[in-house]
């Protein structure tokens, strides 16, 4: 399409710059990784100029795991967000039906802020180059909750290159009673009678050794 800009030429001289900035935003379409050309094409007072570049998308696979016997194996229900920024602002998110997540486009419905592991690898992309943070917000059933955030850096790339994974380790392995819950609470009670009844058996033995 064309976009017509009329610049007030009698607030001009020879010696300004004038600067014209155009945003677009990269359709759902867009392959991650490949260069997208765009070209500009520009007339003013009289004379013609053009130029063209490359842009990118990018993306990246998430692997969430746990070790068995020195082996990576995947382990899937856990539930990610995807933030852009320290603060905690999540990325919405287009599911597809090959369990691959899109970055929506403003405006689309059915989005989620959820990203859910598999056993495999799961792909995110429609990303721009930059600094986001994974958040596991719920753990898989009898797996501990991952309390760090982790950081996903991606930098400006060449054509064609492959999406890095970031292979996230369950490190805290099977679940187990938190201190001062119900499973700590009853162990402490049957060692408690344990130790009662021993005594109470020490006491009737030294009675009936006095008799």
């Amino acid at each position: 399409g064309t976009i017509t800009v009329k610049i007030d030429t009698s607030q001009l001289n020879e010696s300004n710059t004038v600067v014209i900035t155009y945003k677009a935003v990269v359709n759902a379409t867009a392959t991650a990784n490949t260069a997208i050309t765009n070209n500009v094409e520009m007339s003013y007072s009289g004379q013609d100029d053009d130029d063209e570049v490359d842009i990118y998308t990018y993306d990246f696979n998430l692997f969430k795991y746990y070790t068995e016997d020195g082996e990576s194996v995947g382990l899937a229900g856990a539930e990610f967000q995807l933030q852009d920024d320290e603060d905690g602002n999540a990325i919405s998110l287009v599911k597809n039906e090959d369990g691959s997540y899109r970055v929506a486009i403003a405006g689309e419905s059915d989005t989620t802020t959820t990203i859910v592991s598999t056993t495999s690898n799961v792909n995110i992309y429609g990303l721009a180059a930059g600094t986001y943070y994974l958040v596991e917000t719920k753990a898989p059933d009898g797996y501990n909750l991952l309390t760090d955030k982790v950081t996903v850096t991606i930098a400006d790339a060449q054509a064609d290159a492959s999406a890095q994974t970031i292979e996230v380790e369950n490190e805290s392995g099977s679940m187990l009673p938190t201190t001062g819950g119900m499973g700590t609470t009853l162990l402490y009670a049957i060692g408690i009678i344990l130790v009662l009844g021993a005594g109470v058996t020490l006491v009737v033995r030294r009675r009936m050794s006095a008799r």
